[in-house]
């Protein structure tokens, strides 16, 4: 796989990361409406998108130079 599909790889992880962070204010935002289906849609979601950037995150290291696995692992 050439650099520009791991690029890929990492923009999409990042992608993902944000959805996750929106939704941990969503959740923030139905704990403090008392709204359980709100707060468990965007549990749904953020468990989605952790599963995803597990996924990329395997993708990534298993593209990823012996010599730069360490970095990219505390780095990201």
């Amino acid at each position: 796989m050439t650099k520009q599909n791991i690029e890929r790889l990492l923009a999409i992880r990042e992608g993902n990361r944000n959805v996750i962070k929106k939704n941990i204010d969503s959740l923030n935002v139905a704990i403090e409406e008392q709204d359980t289906t709100f707060f468990n849609l965007a549990l749904a979601k953020i468990e989605t998108a952790m599963d995803l950037v597990s996924s990329f995150n395997e993708k990534i290291l298993a593209l990823t130079q012996v010599d730069n696995i360490a970095s990219e692992i505390t780095e990201t």
